[in-house]
């Protein structure tokens, strides 16, 4: 991969893709500078922005913050790629612009950048801004799986919604694949190229919060994407293995079986109900509600049943569309 610029090795670049969140990217660019003024990181900020169709926020003329139009949709991978090979900075650090990071991040950051450690970072999220009842949930799915994490621990796939690495890493490993079959998977495809050449290392003190889709609608389709994308990942680049921040074998596994038994307590209402509720009750998600019952409380649990199920459905949707996609590219070959 070839860059475009030179590199000046005290400055950090933030480098955030966008389409169609205006408001969100104007709240995250202010943050960015003001933890910069704060911290001392000295960061440019590179915004991709990905053929949005709606108009773009106002942004700062403050010569530290550059804005890169794409003439038409690419995706978040190609966005990134493009924004690695404009930035200056010998540190990159992805953020997703749905994303509001705070002094801990900055403060991660800022270390790493002056620092000789050899690797990369990665974060998640740690708060919820939208605030509604599926927003919540998707918030607790994310902790669940964060739960099994140590701080410091070796991942071997990770999300870019908060990722960092040194620019010569991110080269040697060859940037983001720019298949729009493969999103939005192509972060655990790239980050499991760039944790087989240095370690990439597990750091929630560096999490931010995040906007969360607040709708039923939204968060089922976006359950879809990450099934399809996810399905079509394991057929092309092999399945998640485990020790990711995100789905891996396991997750999948688990949620195949509660698509599965989701069908067949459908199958078996009408004659047997009381056994198509038990059925649902033990599947392979019983651990995760009875967790969320102890944090959120048993009404909360209660609520999140129905969603697990639904978020099953989506997903085993979603997985037969990346199968079908994959299938595809076979035959073409």
């Amino acid at each position: 991969m070839q860059t475009t610029m030179s590199v000046d090795p005290v400055v950090v670049s933030v480098i955030v893709p966008h389409r169609d969140q205006a408001a969100l990217l104007g709240a995250l660019v202010a943050r960015l500078l003001a933890l910069d003024r704060e911290h001392g990181l000295r960061a440019e900020v590179v915004i991709v922005d990905d053929a949005s169709r709606t108009p773009l926020p106002v942004l700062p003329d403050s010569g530290r913050v550059s804005l890169i139009r794409l003439p038409e949709p690419r995706g978040p991978g190609a966005a990134r790629n493009r924004g690695a090979a404009a930035a200056r900075g010998a540190v990159l650090a992805f953020l997703d612009a749905d994303c509001l990071p705070g002094r801990g991040w900055a403060a991660g950051l800022a270390a790493f950048a002056v620092s000789r450690e050899p690797g990369a970072l990665a974060a998640q999220y740690d708060a919820d801004r939208a605030g509604s009842f599926i927003a919540r949930f998707s918030l607790e799915e994310l902790l669940w799986r964060e739960r099994r994490l140590r701080p410091g621990q070796a991942l071997a796939a990770a999300s870019s919604c908060n990722l960092v690495c040194r620019r010569e890493d991110f080269v040697r490993s060859g940037g983001f694949v720019e298949d729009p079959r493969l999103a939005p998977a192509e972060d655990l495809e790239f980050t499991a190229r760039l944790a087989a050449a240095v370690p990439l290392r597990w750091r929630p003190e560096m999490a931010v919060s995040h906007w969360f889709r607040g709708s039923w609608g939204g968060y089922l389709v976006q359950q879809f994407r990450y099934a399809r994308g996810g399905a079509y990942l394991a057929l092309t680049h092999g399945p998640p293995r485990a020790g990711s921040c995100l789905q891996d074998r396991g997750d999948f596994r688990r949620g195949l079986l509660g698509a599965a038994a989701l069908l067949l307590s459908l199958a078996l209402a009408p004659a047997r109900p009381a056994a198509a509720v038990l059925l649902l009750a033990a599947a392979p998600h019983a651990a995760f509600l009875a967790g969320l019952g102890a944090r959120r409380g048993a009404a909360f649990a209660l609520a999140a049943w129905p969603a697990t199920a639904l978020r099953d459905a989506a997903w085993l949707c979603g997985a037969a569309a990346g199968l079908a996609q994959a299938g595809l590219r076979g035959l073409r070959r």
